[in-house]
């Protein structure tokens, strides 16, 4: 039966104010609100979908009674009861969500930057003979870096070849994940010793990579030097999107849904007419889809390979904790959290320092905005403004220590200040020119800040 077939044929359809909760006793399935008409009983939610399972020749009214029912009909009539029912909402969601991860995959099946060396179509220019790839190689360097060395030497380790410069919360999340490459690959090793890389820069480790199949690869992509120039197999390309796609989802996507919840707030048509797609529905879904699938942020995390998502995730959820309360009642525990949150920002890309001036000054306006009596307006402030600088100052405190207690001279003691100042001067490098290496991410900020502000 053609689409234009069932519309001739159906049943006219009352007034609105005819329509009913039906229970269908021979398949067990609670229905939406429907329309009652004599003998039949249709769901608006099978109006909609009329023409398109009017081309698969199914009639989407529930005929009360009918025990003729076919099994495929009573299939499609749950499939469509269920996607419109009060938990249409999760299942909407849900859908958003794993298109926005899959776009990441498919992308993610594209080269990488520097894959195979490759630098771009330049014509007589040759590659840099002190550095191989791209950002893809150097993230994966950071991951071999961090792993091997004591943190001491984070930020010294042969700075020509890819030496680390973003802020120490980056470096630790490369420890984490060059911890799980490691170990994973290890389970799946039991031939080759443990590695035993020699730490004084310019020195190769004695083992060599081999030729690895499967999960063992991982082992190799963390090793120290000997996974230098190009170590691009299968396993550990996998691995590698695998982080970008795992932060992703639980930073950056996480905050942005919770953001769109809030701008976009569930209305009581949703909870009523649980049958119908409303307004409310459709905007919170263009603005997740908006955000998650913005091409910047796709293209240069899941192709050209960073990991900028984190930063922005922390950024948002920052955003999302300053603004939660109400500005004139006493608690202030969102902003605290916010001023956190931020700093995590901006300790793992130094690119969130676009966004700090106006976070400053949001949090600023926050120390002055009071609903209780005149007299005490002072004292509040002065609370405010000391706890906001307590909570920044003791992250910043708690991920830049273990540099300044930690020396390259195991003979030394005390503070190590020329540490802090190394990590200072790789993070901001004035003295080789602070353009150097900043251009993808400054055109990211700017592609990205509108939609995600």
């Amino acid at each position: 039966m053609c689409a234009s077939s069932w519309a001739a044929s159906r049943p006219t359809v009352p007034a609105l104010g005819q329509r009913g909760i039906n229970r269908r006793s021979n398949d067990g399935i609670v229905g939406g609100p429907l329309r009652q008409t004599g003998e039949s009983v249709i769901s608006p939610c099978y109006e909609r979908a009329a023409q398109f399972f009017g081309a698969l020749d199914v009639h989407p009214a529930a005929t009360v009674g009918d025990g003729g029912e076919t099994a495929a009909k009573s299939k499609v009539s749950c499939i469509v009861r269920g996607c419109f029912r009060r938990g249409s909402m999760r299942a909407l969601a849900a859908a958003t969500f794993s298109f926005a991860i899959l776009l990441r995959i498919i992308i993610g099946f594209h080269p990488h930057s520097g894959q195979d060396d490759y630098q771009g179509p330049t014509v007589g220019i040759a590659s840099d003979p002190v550095k191989y790839g791209g950002d893809y190689e150097a993230q994966r360097h950071w991951m071999e870096v961090t792993l091997h060395l004591p943190i001491s030497e984070w930020y010294y380790h042969d700075l020509q070849y890819w030496g680390l410069d973003y802020p120490p919360l980056t470096a630790y999340v490369s420890w984490a994940c060059g911890w799980v490459a490691h170990n994973v690959g290890s389970r799946f090793d039991g031939n080759r010793p443990p590695d035993t890389c020699a730490v004084a820069d310019g020195e190769e480790c004695s083992e060599t990579p081999g030729s690895s199949d499967g999960l063992v690869e991982l082992k190799d992509l963390v090793a120290l030097n000997s996974s230098r120039w190009g170590f691009e197999g299968r396993a550990g390309k996998m691995y590698m999107r695998i982080t970008v796609l795992v932060l992703d989802i639980c930073v950056y996507m996480t905050a942005v849904w919770t953001i769109a919840k809030r701008l976009v707030p569930p209305t009581n048509d949703e909870a009523s007419m649980p049958g119908y797609f409303t307004t409310s529905q459709q905007q919170r879904t263009w603005l997740v889809l908006t955000a998650l699938c913005q091409p910047a942020i796709v293209l240069i995390d899941h192709g050209h390979f960073q990991y900028n998502t984190v930063s922005l995730g922390l950024a948002l959820w920052s955003f999302h904790y300053m603004t939660l309360e109400d500005s004139r009642t006493t608690s202030f525990y969102g902003p605290v959290i916010g001023s956190v949150l931020f700093s995590l920002a901006l300790n793992f890309k130094q690119m969130e320092l676009y966004h700090a001036p106006a976070v400053f000054a949001y949090l600023l306006g926050r120390c002055f905005r009071h609903g209780s009596e005149r007299r005490t307006i002072g004292v509040q402030t002065t609370i405010k403004f000391f706890s906001l600088g307590v909570a920044v100052m003791c992250t910043f405190a708690l991920l830049w220590a273990p540099f300044a207690l930690t020396h390259r001279d195991s003979a030394s003691s005390g503070a190590n200040i020329d540490g802090v100042l190394q990590v200072v001067r790789r993070v901001f490098p004035f003295n080789r020119g602070i353009f150097e290496g900043k251009v993808c991410s400054s055109d990211f900020h700017l592609c990205i800040t509108t939609v995600c502000i």
